[in-house]
């Protein structure tokens, strides 16, 4: 069986959505990309991949300073 082609995810436009507040499984659906595959991905280009509580905070419409405020957290 012949060996498949590693799909072409352009980083520059999934990085900034991503930065937009979009999810990984979002990206993922639109690229035709697991969402595991991409991650792995933004790793290697050096971006940070957001946990599952900055995923929720994310949706919330919060940023982590804003929600570090709210929570009586440091900064």
């Amino acid at each position: 069986m012949p060996r498949k082609t590693m799909p072409t995810v352009p980083r520059d436009e999934a990085v900034a959505l991503y930065r937009e507040g979009r999810s990984m499984a979002a990206l993922a659906r639109r690229y035709g990309v697991s969402a595991g595959w991409l991650a792995a991905r933004f790793r290697e280009w050096g971006e940070p991949v957001r946990g599952r509580r900055a995923a929720q905070r994310t949706r919330r419409g919060m940023s982590l300073a804003e929600w570090r405020r709210r929570a009586d957290l440091p900064p």
